[in-house]
């Protein structure tokens, strides 16, 4: 929920829709393994905006479609930079590929859980997963990046 300050005891509740899809950032559990993957990305609502949003993407860096036959991809060049910043009740996340940028912010529910589990696997391994998925068509590009994480509190 955004709150609209007239001023600093007058604060109206404003309900935006996104439509275009959600952020996400936490953890990927692997219970055989005892292991957690940290995990961030966008789950897009509609097949048009993630089908954009991987043109631009392979168009920014240099990425090996479905290395795995998983369907993992592989950013040989480790291009993908991620920029957290965690405010006081949601976390602002920018996934920079080499100039082309997805952004937003998380929902302001589950007291920033993902967050925190994702920073606590992450200092741990210091390499995480990007998700950029479709809700409409079920297609997801996935990959590893080492690094390149920066972390600021507001």
């Amino acid at each position: 929920m955004i709150h609209l300050c007239i001023d600093k005891e007058t604060k109206i509740p404003i309900n935006i829709e996104n439509d275009n899809g959600i952020i996400l950032i936490g953890v990927i559990k692997n219970l055989n393994a005892h292991f957690q993957m940290p995990i961030v990305g966008k789950t897009y609502n509609k097949e048009k905006d993630y089908n954009e949003a991987i043109k631009h993407i392979e168009e920014h860096i240099t990425l090996v479609k479905e290395f795995t036959e998983k369907g993992q991809s592989l950013d040989f060049e480790n291009q993908t930079r991620l920029h957290v910043e965690e405010c006081s009740n949601r976390v602002y996340i920018k996934l920079d590929f080499n100039g082309y940028y997805i952004t937003g912010f998380t929902n302001s529910t589950n007291n920033k859980r993902g967050y925190f589990d994702f920073i606590k696997a992450y200092n741990k391994y210091n390499f995480f997963q990007v998700q950029i998925s479709c809700k409409e068509n079920n297609k997801c590009l996935f990959y590893t990046i080492n690094g390149n994480v920066t972390v600021n509190k507001r």
